[in-house]
């Protein structure tokens, strides 16, 4: 952070690095190779977020972009190794922006593919909050965020509950 500011900050790259290979005891010599490139992303610590967002239906944050895609990602106890509520911001590059993102915008994604299946999230046990970029392009990207809070907006509609 720099002046209570968040700086979420590197390089994509689209390449494979090469193979890294591991000796175990009863295995011997394996060779494990990633097969996907090009995303990076951070997650808060579990628990430290509120532990009952119910009243809430958007989250408010404040960020400077650089004009690249990123998702916002919301986690909840009962989700799967994968899984995640996610939507896309687009902040414009280079100048602060406050963003209102309704909770029911948010869709259900096992590693980053749509789940046509989704459930709806339940604001009761969001235990999780991250910032992720995959937009397939390569090269560097700067997210600034300034502050997020969670809030009951009237003029959204209500989240359905199960």
């Amino acid at each position: 952070a720099e002046g209570g500011v968040g700086v979420f900050k590197g390089s994509v790259s689209l390449e494979l690095p090469p193979p890294l290979k591991e000796r175990g005891l009863l295995y011997g010599t394996t060779t494990k190779q990633a097969t996907k490139t090009g995303m990076c992303g951070f997650m808060s610590k579990q628990g430290g977020l509120p532990s009952d967002l119910e009243h809430c239906n958007a989250l408010k944050i404040r960020l400077k972009g650089d004009g690249r895609i990123y998702y916002i990602n919301l986690r909840t106890e009962a989700l799967r190794q994968g899984d995640l509520y996610q939507t896309l911001v687009r902040p414009p590059a280079g100048e602060w922006t406050d963003l209102t993102l309704p909770i029911g915008n948010f869709q259900l994604t096992h590693y980053g593919m749509i789940n046509v299946n989704g459930v709806a999230m339940n604001t009761r046990s969001i235990v999780s909050f991250g910032v992720s970029i995959q937009d397939g392009k390569e090269g560097p990207f700067e997210l600034r965020i300034a502050s997020v809070a969670a809030f009951r907006d009237p003029s959204l509609p209500d989240l359905e509950r199960d």
